[in-house]
C-alpha cells in the first residue's frame, strides 16, 4: 500500500529547520513514503531535495523553474478548494491555482496524505489559526485538519 506525506512550510523557515526537513524527507523516503509538495522556495524545496519519491504539484508549468510535469490541475481540485477555502471564488485565477495545487498536496486521486509535516511561525496545526500569520501554508494545514489528517508542525519541537 502506498504511503504519502505532505511536506510544506514557510519560505522563510529558519535554516536549521530547512536542514531538518531535508533529513526528515530522506528518512521518510527510506521508509517508503512518497512526498507531496509544491515547489515553493524554502520548506518545499528542502523537503524535495531529500526525497527520491515525490509528487511535486505546480500551480502552473515551470513554477520556480521546477521540472515537474504535475501542473495541469484537474477541475476536481478547484471544486474541493471551493468547498474548504473561504472566499475561494473571490480569489484571482492565479491564486485559485495555488490553492488547488495545495489541495493536491493533501489529497490526490482520492488518496489522502497520511500526515502533513510543516513549519510555520505561529505553530499552526489546524484551521483555527489565522491565515495572515500562517502564510500560504495555511490552506493545506486547514484542509488536512478538515480531513482528519494529522499535522505535525516542527515549530512545536524546535523553537
Amino acid at each position: 500500500m502506498a504511503k504519502f506525506y505532505t511536506g510544506i512550510g514557510a519560505k522563510r523557515s529558519p535554516k536549521f529547520i530547512l536542514l531538518k526537513m531535508k533529513r526528515i524527507s530522506r528518512k521518510l523516503d527510506r521508509k517508503g513514503y512518497t512526498l507531496r509538495s509544491g515547489a515553493a522556495k524554502g520548506a518545499d524545496s528542502y523537503f524535495e531535495s531529500g526525497s527520491s519519491r515525490k509528487e511535486i504539484f505546480l500551480p502552473f508549468k515551470g513554477f520556480n523553474d521546477n521540472k515537474s510535469k504535475l501542473y495541469d490541475i484537474d477541475d476536481e481540485y478547484f471544486k474541493i478548494s471551493n468547498l474548504y477555502a473561504k472566499d475561494f471564488e473571490k480569489e484571482t485565477y492565479e491564486e485559485q491555482c495555488f490553492i488547488a495545487r495545495d489541495t493536491q498536496q493533501v489529497i490526490n486521486n482520492g488518496i489522502k496524505s497520511d500526515f502533513v509535516i510543516c513549519w510555520t511561525r505561529d505553530n499552526a496545526t489546524n484551521a483555527n489559526y489565522k491565515r495572515k500569520r500562517t502564510g500560504g501554508t495555511w490552506y493545506a494545514i486547514a484542509l488536512a485538519s478538515y480531513l482528519d489528517i494529522p499535522v505535525i508542525n516542527l515549530r512545536s519541537f524546535f523553537k
